[in-house]
């Protein structure tokens, strides 16, 4: 039996781009604040989706788009269901997983190593706005040149 095309907007949607992985995640959430129901929910609302035309796209029931939302997971969600809701919602499958318990935060988000004061500094000066391109290639090619003959010089002394 076929849909009544005025009662879902699904139709006039479609699953356009949706095998393509988004350039950028939407909802950035915090995981230590939501759980993965109201990762789900926030996704599907921002993109103006009813929880039946999620579940339309997804090729799952509304019954497990509900279940998600308000928390009742008896059971894993299958990963491949949850990956179609996160590409549709543009949502990061891995925070889903961190949700799910299948990852930690740190294992996403790994803590960006600390630079050494000096270091951090010539970096810096490196990304400078109002360094032109070709002077920037100029000043990593000394420095690379310059790190190699004090390497040489380690090793010879």
């Amino acid at each position: 039996m076929a849909k009544d095309p005025r009662k879902s907007s699904v139709t006039q949607k479609g699953l356009k781009g949706i095998d393509q992985p988004p350039a950028h995640y939407a909802c950035g959430m915090d995981a230590a604040s939501q759980t993965f129901g109201e990762f789900i929910r926030q996704g599907r609302t921002a993109k103006g989706l009813s929880q039946q035309e999620l579940a339309d796209l997804a090729g799952t029931s509304l019954a497990t788009i509900g279940r998600w939302e308000r928390g009742r997971l008896n059971e894993a969600p299958e990963a491949g269901t949850v990956r179609t809701v996160c590409r549709i919602l543009d949502l990061d499958p891995r925070r889903a997983a961190v949700f799910l318990g299948y990852l930690t935060q740190e294992e996403i988000d790994p803590a960006k190593p600390h630079l050494p004061d000096d270091a951090e500094e010539t970096h810096d000066m490196l990304q400078a706005p109002a360094l032109d391109p070709s002077e920037r290639e100029v000043l990593r090619g000394y420095l690379k040149a310059r790190l190699d003959l004090l390497r040489q010089n380690t090793k010879a002394g």
